[in-house]
């Protein structure tokens, strides 16, 4: 009886172990290889990469950098749900990314199982930087306001900037997969730089749970092999 309880015990664990690993991986490896190929598509750097029939009718109008969050993702005209699940969208009659002045939104998911995109959004403070890529021109922003807001009305939280004043705004759905409220971080265009920053490690709390989830998996699963040897 004890025997097969650590057979099964062993089987549960197996199966932690390869599930967390693998959304790990897809979450730290392959999307973010997926969005660096979109990149270097836009870039005409891949030009003969094939598209799948939801990249093909994206526009890309640029790429958002922000390394204090490690997140470097391409950014598409419009916020289909393709747009913000392959990276992030420009919310309809905001403007663009080469506009002069105005605040052009950029909004996207908070995350999955699949992609995390803007889900360390709330770690950008007031102060920190982040940049887009226009063909060769690089802008940088500088955070100055952020703001959670309730989605009932929220066109009318939108930030104006004054005269000769350029913002953006970075939107997603907060707390994370609870989405009832919105979070808007605002930063103000400052310079033009020739290089953008390295970005920094940064794990989210869902990527965090899934490396202890699949270390304690790991751990146990030896353990119920011992046990089964005995």
């Amino acid at each position: 009886m004890q025997k097969a309880f650590n057979i099964l015990v062993s089987a549960g664990m197996c199966i932690l172990v390869i599930i967390s690993s693998w959304m790990l991986v897809r979450l730290k490896i392959t999307e973010p290889t997926k969005r660096e190929d979109l990149i270097a598509a836009y870039f005409k750097e891949d030009n003969n990469r094939i598209k799948s029939l939801a990249e093909s009718v994206l526009t890309t109008e640029g790429v958002l950098y922000i390394p204090s969050i490690d997140l470097k993702t391409p950014v598409f005209t419009g916020t289909s749900e393709d747009a913000i699940s392959l990276g992030a969208g420009i919310v309809e009659t905001t403007g663009t990314l080469s506009d002069e002045m105005g605040n052009t939104v950029i909004t996207s998911h908070n995350g999955s199982n699949e992609s995390t995109l803007f889900i360390n959004l709330d770690k950008l403070k007031k102060d920190d930087y982040f940049y887009i890529k226009v063909d060769d021109i690089i802008k940088r922003y500088q955070v100055f306001y952020t703001e959670v807001v309730s989605p009932n009305n929220e066109w009318d939280t939108f930030l104006k900037p004054g005269p000769n004043e350029r913002y953006i705004t970075l939107r997603t759905c907060t707390p994370v997969y609870v989405n009832t409220d919105r979070l808007h971080v605002v930063a103000k265009e400052v310079d033009l730089v020739d290089s953008i920053p390295k970005s920094k490690s940064v794990w989210s709390s869902f990527e965090t749970v899934l490396l202890v989830v699949a270390s304690i998996s790991f751990i146990l699963f030896i353990i119920s092999l011992r046990n089964i040897k005995q």
